[in-house]
């Protein structure tokens, strides 16, 4: 029978709580990669000589299973950085070993359910801990995958070393043939639970277990969070307990009734309390002593400007003094060519590190809802009939990763400079795009348009050019959809003029978006705390964006 496990930790009110630990060690995690890449080897020998065993079998066909668990056990490493402790390891690792190590058959949704309402009514657990259930059940079961292999392996030359009379070969066979069915049987109910946890959503099931968790679900805006979200949110309510001395029940009503009690529309929500600028709201109505409150994002990110600027004026500054002013301006001018991508990279990564924030996001993974209709745009320079085929195919590879009745593409197409304003080549151009956009029509449904723009004569180059190219197209483009102004484009189809967006998002024709990128960049700014509001401006979602090798080598070029 599982029993529930009584956390030792004790909050103190008004100090960071020193009895939090990780939910696993670095030290420990290489460890116990070590040991799996040691076993996969052996076994692969074993395969080799067709000596294998059951385990070995198990263990080499779900090879991947296992990676894929150790990248997510390397991820947990520092997400989950702060959990009750107990005996020195984190509360809920222990507890997820103990439900491992007695569990009767396979894991399932009830028997997790009935694992969950057992620790409920002895000890609840907290909101970091449910956050982090998944991942202590994956951990253990990793390990004991691992420790299975590793015995295995040991027993199996142990027996190869043994020489035993003739009297005992009988019984010593017999024995190890027991005892390898053993663990034959042991490592497939593991592996088969690993599989079975990847397709549960712990985080649903075991909900009930956490009374701050269901206060929270009785916001609507929670519910409709991503997971990522969620977790946010859970570890901002367990560091207001921790930092407060309150419970994580006191913060979640507080917050709740803060937002309750809010006028204006962007304070609506929970999460302003919890994440945003409303955390000072917050600490004051949990009673949090000044020196230990939470500081703002925004805070953070002038903090952040402010380091960095002070760090780079300390590294130039002593160049000017240690050498002549020429030599100086000479090696300053250097480094900065040299230096440009890396203190991108490095400013980049200092600014996200210090700032700590992560974007929300509402989870339209299933189905974008119809009151965030999408506009894709993607305004293009159309040389030739082969490049409007090829960006039409870029197009259809953008839609295939992100399919939604709610998103419609729409590919804004420029001819390039020239001194008329026609040339012979635009016909051809235009009459293939247009074919390319019927073609797409036909075998997805009619979702993609072709808007062309003409060129105009840009007086100062007494050059023929689209209005402001990439910026005119887009600007053109809004005044259609808002006041019907259709002059700038030839040819607009009627059903395009019927339709109603919400957003807008602007893509060139090389952007390689991942599959429900886009869906999730529509999540994130349907999410309350992103939302624009007219009187603190709007909202921008820099993309992280890198340079390939074959970039590099055509700027060179």
């Amino acid at each position: 029978m599982v029993k529930a496990i009584r956390s030792g930790h004790i909050s103190r009110p008004g100090r960071p709580d020193k009895t939090r630990v990780r939910l696993v060690r670095g030290a420990e995690l290489r460890a116990l990669g070590n040991q799996l890449n040691c076993a996969n080897q052996y076994a692969r020998q074993a395969q080799e000589k067709g000596t294998e065993t059951a385990a070995q079998q198990w263990l080499v066909g779900n090879s991947i299973l296992l990676q894929r668990t150790l990248q997510r056990l390397k991820s947990a490493l520092q997400k989950h950085r702060s959990l009750p402790e107990l005996n020195g390891r984190a509360r809920v690792a222990v507890m997820a070993r103990n439900w491992i190590d007695t569990l009767d058959g396979r894991l399932d949704e009830d028997r997790l359910l009935e694992l969950c309402e057992r620790q409920r009514r002895y000890d609840p657990l907290t909101v970091a801990e449910l956050d982090a259930l998944g991942d202590a059940l994956a951990l253990a079961l990793f390990e004991q995958i691992v420790i299975t292999a590793c015995i295995g392996n040991k027993k199996e030359k142990r027996t190869k070393r043994d020489k035993p009379g003739l009297s005992n070969v009988a019984f010593a066979e017999q024995g190890y043939i027991q005892r390898q069915a053993q663990l034959d049987f042991h490592m497939a109910a593991l592996v088969q639970n690993l599989q079975a946890l990847e397709d549960l959503d712990v985080e649903r099931i075991c909900a009930v277990s956490c009374p701050a968790d269901v206060l929270l679900r009785e916001d609507a805006v929670f519910l409709s969070m991503d997971r990522a979200s969620r977790a946010t949110y859970r570890l901002a309510v367990a560091e207001k307990a921790r930092l407060s001395g309150r419970s994580e029940e006191e913060v979640v009503r507080s917050a709740l009734r803060l937002a309750s009690e809010a006028k204006e529309p962007y304070a609506k929500e929970a999460g302003y309390y919890l994440l945003d600028d409303g955390q000072e709201i917050l600490s004051s109505a949990l009673g949090m002593q000044q020196r230990v409150r939470p500081v703002s994002r925004r805070q953070r990110e002038r903090q952040s400007i402010a380091w960095i600027c002070g760090l780079t004026a300390a590294a130039v500054i002593p160049v000017f003094f240690l050498l002549s002013f020429f030599h100086a301006l000479w090696v300053a001018l250097l480094l900065v060519l040299l230096s440009e991508q890396a203190a991108l990279e490095i400013v980049r990564r200092v600014a996200s590190r210090a700032g700590d924030h992560v974007l929300c996001a509402l989870d339209f993974s299933e189905e974008i809802p119809e009151d965030y209709a999408t506009a894709v745009v993607v305004p293009v320079l159309i040389t030739s009939p082969e490049r409007a085929r090829g960006v039409a195919r870029s197009v259809e590879a953008l839609y295939l990763g992100n399919r939604s009745d709610k998103l419609h593409f729409i590919l804004l197409g420029d001819f390039k400079d020239a001194k008329k304003e026609k040339q012979e080549s635009d016909a051809s151009i235009v009459r293939e795009a247009t074919l390319c956009i019927r073609e797409l029509n036909a075998r997805y449904g009619s979702r993609f348009f072709y808007l062309h723009s003409q060129r105009r004569l840009h007086a100062p180059d007494r050059i023929y050019m689209g209005r402001e190219r990439k910026r005119g197209a887009l600007c053109d483009f809004a005044r259609l959809l808002l006041k019907g102004e259709t002059e700038p484009f030839d040819d607009v189809d009627g059903i395009l003029m019927e339709q109603s967006f919400r957003y807008m998002l602007t893509l060139d024709a090389d952007t390689q978006m991942q599959p429900g990128g886009i869906c999730k960049l529509i999540g994130a700014l349907a999410h309350p705390l992103n939302r624009a509001h007219m009187d603190q401006g709007g909202r921008a979602l820099p993309p992280e964006m890198r340079s390939t090798f074959k970039v590099r080598k055509n700027i060179v070029n």
